[in-house]
């Protein structure tokens, strides 16, 4: 009985002392002006999303795989013979080219006026 009252007391102790207050910190943004004050180099872009419709075509069926600039995959899907495959995505603006991979080959392809197209 002494050692579930010593187990107790310890995990009672362990747990009350793991508590702690949250520090609140106050956050005030530097910046005073208006956004109309806000200047930009000339030519900058503000865009920071791009819309891009893929197209493909195939004479054989396979995975088609579809990665951004960065090597990330943002999409799969099934390409079957003889049909066309379209796909709308929103892809990060910083990103001119992408991966395409079908069939055991991988392309960079140009994002160009927000298309791709190809025909393996």
């Amino acid at each position: 009985m002494k050692n579930i009252s010593f187990l107790v007391a310890i995990g009672a102790v362990l747990f009350l002392s793991s508590c702690e207050k949250d520090v609140q910190q106050d956050f005030s943004p530097s910046f005073d002006g208006e956004m109309s004050t806000l200047v930009a180099p000339e030519g900058f872009d503000w865009k920071t999303h791009q819309d891009v419709k893929f197209e493909f075509q195939s004479s054989r069926s396979g995975l088609l795989e579809i990665r951004n600039g960065e090597g990330v995959s943002i999409h799969k899907a099934f390409l079957s013979s003889n049909s066309k495959l379209e796909i709308d995505l929103g892809l990060a603006a910083k990103h001119s080219k992408v991966k395409v991979i079908f069939m055991g080959e991988e392309l960079e392809l140009p994002v160009r006026g927000g298309t791709v197209v190809h025909n393996f």
